[in-house]
């Protein structure tokens, strides 16, 4: 434990102590018993968080990683998801735990959920749609806190017309919602944050949060019942449109907003979130298909699987500038519709091109 200097000790530093105190590994092994097994300081296994056919779940003594979708998370935030508490009920669990009060295992395929390729049930979209709209309200309140979270919206280049038809808003604090997880019955919380829904074909399947100012969170996190397989903005692919992907939510609103008739932007929200067989064949109508992803290893990765799903028809795009769209048009003023003309100008049809006669002799 670290030595606390000078009186008080702070909330900071409080974490610090309990995370240096209780292995994370240990809370897993606890909660799922010979669900992992240990290689080196690491724990490995299927996630107990979703279906994983292909174990793809990591944890060392102060982290967990799901390789699969990108999520990550501390003592703290394993808690939190657990237990279904706020930041400080899991701080105090935590102390319980350093004091020698630990967790019971979980009954066995507690998470076990219902087909990614399908939404949540319609009570989980009921509830979500209505604390999407007072969410929605707030965002547009007097309220400093929602004044801070339109403006860090609007500085990524989206204007309030693609805001409000996105139905973006902003959750001040952690808020417990009505639904109970499957099995566990433990209350489903929101995380504190910008609220990212998607809805397509007239189905809610997920609410993503853009957390602003806990540090100890992840940079996102889904309401838990969302289905991250959902293929944001996927409802607009028609027959012989063109169609761009793109990495997250921002991006696709921003170049959505730019391209405009020119492309239909779609995400699946993360690189590390797969092309399901639903959305591959939604994707056929279109008339080509490009992507452009992060420019980091990751976002790599995935131009490859999808170079792989997509086959010929689908073309990778490369950003002069930036590490994704949102960075090219703010940070760096990229002109991004001058970019799209010129980037796929190679794959468009060329116009067929008829021989022209030298003379011309009227029939008589």
């Amino acid at each position: 434990m670290r030595e606390n200097r000078g009186g008080a000790e702070s909330m900071r530093d409080k974490v610090d102590a309990l995370k240096q105190a209780v292995d994370l590994r240990d809370l897993f092994m606890e909660r799922y018993p010979g669900r992992f097994r240990r290689s080196g300081k690491w724990l490995y296994g299927s996630s107990p968080y979703r279906t994983d056919r292909r174990p793809s779940f990591a944890i060392n003594e102060d982290i967990y990683i799901d390789f699969a979708t990108g999520e990550r998370g501390d003592e703290i935030a394993f808690v939190m998801r657990e237990q279904g508490v706020n930041f400080k009920e899991a701080v105090e669990t935590l102390q319980a735990r350093a004091g020698g009060v630990h967790l019971s295992p979980a009954p066995q395929h507690e998470r076990e959920s219902p087909s990614p390729s399908e939404p949540p049930s319609a009570a989980w979209q009921t509830v979500m749609r209505a604390e999407s709209s007072h969410a929605q309200t707030y965002l547009y309140a007097s309220a400093p806190d929602a004044q801070a979270a339109l403006h860090w919206l609007q500085t990524r280049g989206l204007t309030l017309d693609t805001i409000r038809r996105a139905g973006i808003g902003f959750n001040p604090t952690w808020k417990q919602t009505r639904l109970r997880e499957r099995e566990s019955g433990r209350a489903v919380f929101i995380a504190p944050g910008i609220l990212i829904p998607c809805e397509i074909d007239g189905a809610l399947w997920a609410v993503h949060v853009r957390i602003l100012t806990d540090a100890d969170l992840p940079k996102y996190l889904y309401v838990r019942g969302s289905k991250s397989s959902g293929l944001y903005n996927g409802d607009a692919v028609c027959a012989g449109c063109d169609v761009l992907i793109v990495e997250g939510e921002f991006d696709a609103l921003l170049a959505g907003q730019m391209l405009g008739e020119r492309a239909v932007v779609v995400t699946l929200g993360s690189a590390a979130n797969k092309l399901p067989r639903r959305w591959l064949d939604r994707l056929q109508v279109a008339r080509r298909l490009y992507s452009c992803l992060d420019n980091d290893e990751a976002g790599q990765r995935a131009t490859a699987q999808l170079a792989d799903r997509l086959g010929d028809r689908h073309h990778a795009l490369k950003l002069p500038r930036g590490k994704d769209i949102t960075d090219y048009v703010v940070r760096h003023g990229g002109n991004l519709t001058a970019w799209w003309d010129d980037q796929t100008a190679p794959f468009a049809p060329r116009p067929v091109q008829l021989p022209l006669l030298d003379t011309f002799t009227p029939p008589r």
